[in-house]
Order: structure tokens, then C-alpha cells, then sequence
């Protein structure tokens, strides 16, 4: 017979309320835990060892699997590399490099170019002094008084570069016995620290050898304890297991077998949603259960479409935030290439105006120097010409008005 309103509403709570009985027993099933009677009859001791802080041993305790093959191994090198002593590291001796004095190494080139200097000057008016031996007005005292000078410039310039190089040895010998006495200090310390580092390593080992014994009892005892929790946890399991099936049996069952006695009108999909669906009922929103299923149907397709909408708006939101900030990195990159152009541009014009300065000064200095060379130049061609005009050999010399004419060795003074 058909249901009136009242009567359809109330028999869909009876059908609701048996529904969500079936729900709160599955989860109960589902979450089940079987309380923990079993009394352990291994007791597993403090991790041995001697720590600052508890953490730290339960550091030790928990990040170990002490249960592997190679647990004594891993736990002798973690102990090594935290509570063994560290070995002095060698210390890197940079090879001798010899001291470098550019003040005497200059002066070692000055007085180096002008001994050459003053040889080549007693070797020139030395062989003027043969050449004029027989001049009837000569100049023999002069180029000998001249060549003794230079030969005696030559020997006093030569001497003064032995002297600077004896120096430079004195200075190079004395920084070399700095740096071995240096070396000498910096290995005795090393040999000090590995000293030190092997006595610590004595007492560590007598240490290791002490926790390695009290290690490995310990983690006998660990062993047992582990494989005793495995077999609670089996038991604990065997018992979960048999009272899930007492309250399936006992419980679902008959709460499930209520639920299908009394639900002749919705199918399984809506039971979940069933309230839903009683609310529209209620509200006088559907007159009858195919109206109100209908409608609930339609609000689901509309709240799907909603969904749909929301997650496009989100991605169309999403990809506008993405376009603005690819927006924003291409002009930063933009305006990052362009000040990076207008730095290389400075650059290359600060650069030019500085060559530019660079070749009007050399310039300048090239033509200053081509000036007083073209004055010096004249100022020997006029004193050439004076000397020439009054020298005996005047109308036979190939040399006269030349360059070098002025100095020139073979003067001889008309009468």
C-alpha cells in the first residue's frame, strides 16, 4: 500500500538510523585494537656507553638496526668516528721560494750595465791610444788618463755587482735558514700532536674494546626482546582478528539483516546520502521518494558542475598568476640585459677615451723625445763644424760634420 508523507519519512530515518549502525560497526571492526595483556619476560637494559644526555643514547638506541649481521660493525665505526680521537692533520710545507729584493736586483742591472759601459769606454780610448802613439801633436796623456779612469770604473762597478750578488746570496741563505728552522718547528709540533694522538688512541681502544664486550651483550638481550614482541605481535593479531569476527558475527550480521528487512525503498548508493533526501522530504521540496531521489540526482549533477567551475577558475587563475609572473621575469631579464648593455657601453667608451688619452700622451712624449733628440742632434753638428774647421786633418778627414765628428779621436790642433 502507498505510504503517505509522515509515514515515508519515518520509515526513511528507521532505514537511515539502521544504516549508520551497519557504518559505526564496520569502523569499529576496522579500527579495532586488542588490548595488550601479554607480560614480557625479557627486559632490555640502558644502551651501554657512557653519554652526556639521554637523547643521545636513545640516538644510539633507535637509529641502529641492531638486528642485522653487520650491527657490531656499524656500531664500532659510528663510535670511532664520534668518540675517537681525530688525527692531527700534516701540515703542507710550501717549498723555499727565494726571497726577491727588487731594490738589488736593480741595482745589481745599473751597476751590471754601466761596469759593460765604462769596458767599452777603456776598450775604445785604449785602442785611440794606440792609433795616436805616433801624432805629432798627441793626445796621449788625455786618452791614457781617460782609459785609466774608465778601466778603473769598469773594475769599481764590477766589484760593486759581486758585492750586491754576495748580499743577495747572504739574504737568500739567511730567508733559507728561516724557513728550515720554520719547517723544523712546524714538524716537531706535528710530531708532539701525533704523539699525543697515539696515546689517546691506546686509551680509546681499551675504551671501544669495553663498549664492543657490553655492546654485544646488550644486543643479545635485544634480539630476544625483539623476537619475543614478534611473537605478542602475532598473538595480538590472532586475537584482533577473533574479535572482529565475534562482532561480525555477533553484531554486523544482525544489525546488516535488520537494515535489509527494512529497507524496501532505497538502494544501496543512497543509503550514504539518505538524509539528504529525507531534509528535501521535509522541506516540501518532493512530494514523493522518486521526486526527492530525482532531486537529490540534479543537485549532485549541479554541485559536480560547481566543482568543475571552481577547479577551471582555479587553473585559469593559476595560469593568468604564471603568465603575470613570466610577465614580470621577461622584463626583469629585459631591463637586466639592457642596464648590462648600457654597463658594457660606458665601459667600452671610458676604455676608448682612455686610449685615446694613452696615444696623445705617448704622442706628445714621441715627439718631446724626437725635439731633443733633433737638438742634440744639431747642437753636435755645430760642434763638429767648429772642431773640424780647426783640426790639421781637416782637408783629408772622411769623418768631418758627421755624427760622432766631436768626439772624435783624431783631432789634431792646427799650428
Amino acid at each position: 500500500m502507498e505510504l503517505t508523507q509522515n509515514e515515508l519519512i519515518g520509515k526513511l530515518e528507521k532505514i537511515s538510523g539502521l544504516y549508520k549502525a551497519t557504518v559505526a560497526i564496520r569502523t569499529e571492526m576496522d579500527e579495532f585494537v586488542p588490548d595488550d595483556h601479554y607480560k614480557r619476560e625479557v627486559i632490555v637494559p640502558a644502551f651501554p656507553g657512557d653519554f652526556q644526555t639521554e637523547e643521545e643514547r636513545a640516538v644510539w638506541t633507535d637509529r641502529l638496526d641492531h638486528t642485522g649481521a653487520e650491527a657490531p660493525e656499524v656500531a664500532e665505526q659510528a663510535h670511532r668516528r664520534f668518540y675517537g680521537p681525530k688525527k692531527p692533520e700534516k701540515p703542507k710545507i710550501k717549498d723555499f721560494e727565494k726571497p726577491e729584493d727588487r731594490e738589488l736586483r736593480n741595482k745589481q742591472t745599473k751597476f751590471n750595465g754601466l761596469s759593460k759601459l765604462f769596458a767599452g769606454i777603456a776598450i775604445f780610448f785604449f785602442l785611440g791610444t794606440l792609433l795616436n802613439l805616433n801624432d805629432e801633436y798627441s793626445v796621449l796623456p788625455t786618452l791614457i788618463i781617460i782609459t785609466v779612469l774608465a778601466a778603473a770604473a769598469f773594475l769599481f762597478f764590477g766589484y760593486m755587482v759581486k758585492q750586491l750578488k754576495a748580499e743577495e746570496a747572504k739574504k737568500e741563505a739567511e730567508a733559507l735558514a728561516a724557513y728550515n728552522r720554520q719547517k723544523e718547528e712546524i714538524m716537531a709540533e706535528y710530531a708532539k700532536k701525533m704523539k699525543v694522538y697515539e696515546g689517546e688512541c691506546t686509551e680509546y681502544e681499551v675504551t671501544l674494546k669495553s663498549f664492543l664486550e657490553d655492546y654485544l651483550a646488550w644486543r643479545e638481550i635485544f634480539i630476544q626482546s625483539v623476537k619475543e614482541e614478534a611473537q605478542i605481535a602475532e598473538k595480538l593479531e590472532a586475537d584482533r582478528k577473533a574479535a572482529v569476527e565475534k562482532i561480525y558475527e555477533e553484531r554486523y550480521l544482525p544489525a546488516e539483516a535488520a537494515l535489509n528487512e527494512c529497507n524496501d525503498l532505497v538502494s544501496e548508493e543512497y543509503l550514504p546520502n539518505l538524509k539528504v533526501i529525507i531534509d528535501l522530504l521535509k522541506s516540501k521540496r518532493a512530494d514523493d521518494l522518486k521526486e526527492a531521489i530525482n532531486l537529490y540526482e540534479e543537485l549532485v549533477y549541479r554541485e559536480r558542475q560547481l566543482q568543475l567551475q571552481r577547479e577551471q577558475e582555479e587553473q585559469r587563475r593559476r595560469e593568468e598568476e604564471q603568465r603575470r609572473q613570466d610577465e614580470e621575469r621577461r622584463h626583469k631579464e629585459e631591463m637586466q640585459f639592457r642596464e648590462s648593455q648600457e654597463r658594457q657601453r660606458r665601459y667600452e667608451e671610458e676604455q676608448r677615451r682612455r686610449d685615446e688619452e694613452r696615444h696623445h700622451q705617448e704622442d706628445m712624449k714621441q715627439r718631446e723625445q724626437q725635439a731633443r733628440d733633433e737638438k742634440l742632434r744639431a747642437d753636435k753638428e755645430r760642434q763638429s763644424q767648429k772642431r773640424c774647421v780647426w783640426c790639421a786633418h781637416r782637408s783629408t778627414c772622411r769623418q768631418q760634420y758627421y755624427d760622432g765628428a766631436y768626439n772624435c779621436t783624431g783631432f789634431t790642433p792646427r799650428r
